[in-house]
């Protein structure tokens, strides 16, 4: 997912090296965006896997063109969706700070900002933070945070490899989806209602929805209560994260 690159003329292409070589130097500004989008990368590294998988049994690439998922758009030169439910803007000129775009058919969640959008949009792009949107209906698969790339090696850091734990699933409700890994965990998820099955490799769900304006949910239909222990469910601004032990139907309301 190229949403971020940095470079120069000189030498010196790390975001985190402050000296001047050449025409290259970095600040603060370049490294915290450079640590931001890194961690969403590698967060996002089941959502990439899965895309490498299908693209290795069927043939459809990791990054699409738009006029291939959505054909009655066209072609365009530089738009591009990762998967289905990812589209991406990249910015190629120095100093735009706004973009205006036509967004693929449907409604579409900026990552920045947290608004669903559709049609027409004016969105910002201030460096690092480039116009890149999740479609409504979509659950993607991400890594759990505790486990990082950027952090020092050594005993106490997790890994993907021998302890991967729960399979988080960025969710926005409001339309459909299907998704499948291939160690088996599934979900399908209709309006406000989400499907899970458990496969071989995670250790259950934790599925983080956008929902500011939940008043509650169930799981199997039994209510769960907000800040209960388990399988139970928690408030980070808009977002309502829900720990599922295994799986089940999720219904939010």
């Amino acid at each position: 997912l190229p949403i971020f690159q940095v470079g120069g003329g000189g030498a010196n292409h790390n975001p985190w090296d402050f000296e001047v070589y050449g025409e290259s130097a970095f600040t603060e500004a370049t490294l915290e965006s450079f640590v931001i989008l890194a961690t969403l990368h590698h967060r996002l590294f089941p959502f990439f896997y899965a895309l490498a998988t299908e693209a290795g049994t069927a043939g459809t690439p990791v990054t699409r063109a738009r006029g291939l998922v959505f054909p009655e758009q066209g072609l365009d030169d530089v738009s591009f969706l990762v998967g289905d439910d990812l589209f991406v803007v990249p910015v190629e000129s120095a100093g735009v700070t706004e973009v205006s775009l036509e967004l693929p058919p449907g409604r579409w969640f900026h990552w920045w900002t947290e608004a669903l959008l559709e049609g027409t949009a004016a969105v910002p792009a201030p460096i690092g933070q480039g116009p890149l949107f999740q479609r409504q209906g979509s659950a993607l698969p991400m890594l759990d945070p505790t486990i990082e790339t950027l952090a020092p090696a050594g005993p106490a850091r997790r890994s993907w490899t021998t302890t991967p734990g729960p399979l988080h699933l960025r969710w926005i409700p409001g339309g459909t989806g299907v998704f499948e890994l291939a160690t088996g965990e599934r979900w399908v998820s209709a309006d406000q209602e989400m499907s899970l099955t458990p496969g071989s490799l995670y250790e259950g769900f934790v599925v983080e929805v956008w929902a500011p304006d939940l008043v509650g949910l169930t799981l199997d239909g039994v209510e769960v209560a907000e800040g209960s222990a388990g399988s139970g469910w928690s408030r980070v601004g808009g977002w309502v994260i829900v720990h599922v032990a295994g799986g089940g139907v999720l219904n939010i309301w």
